[in-house]
């Protein structure tokens, strides 16, 4: 079951234009959550996060995730944490990034990832 941010800890955003007059717009910040492992099993899940302004019109989007902040209670046993990737889609006119997580051990978390967006097209 997917799952958003409880906040995004310093966001980012820098918009310039392109010779073609569109909106480029760079993204950045790093979405704080708790996601806990379950046991020697693999867990999966996806996070949402919502990112920038809104568009009138979104031509293309390339967001980069990686992990930003992992830990583990106790002894590390087979222990592992990733992100599986990233895609996007618009939510009410803004970008929406769907970040497939997975995390091994019973008592290892995933706090937070960092995003980095580069967009271009054109802002509300």
């Amino acid at each position: 079951m997917a799952f958003w941010p409880s906040g995004i800890a310093t966001p980012h955003e820098l918009r310039t234009r392109d010779h073609y007059n569109r909106d480029l717009v760079f993204l950045s910040g790093y979405p704080v959550f708790d996601f806990r492992g379950s046991g020697g099993s693999w867990k999966h899940d996806e996070l949402y996060v919502v990112a920038g302004p809104a568009w009138r019109n979104l031509i293309d989007v390339t967001p980069v995730v990686s992990l930003a902040s992992i830990s583990n209670s106790n002894h590390a046993v087979n222990a592992g944490w990733a992100v599986d990737g990233v895609r996007w889609e618009t939510y009410n006119s803004q970008i929406l990034l769907r970040i497939p997580l997975a995390i091994r051990d019973s008592d290892g978390y995933i706090h937070r990832v960092a995003y980095q967006i580069t967009a271009v097209g054109n802002i509300l």
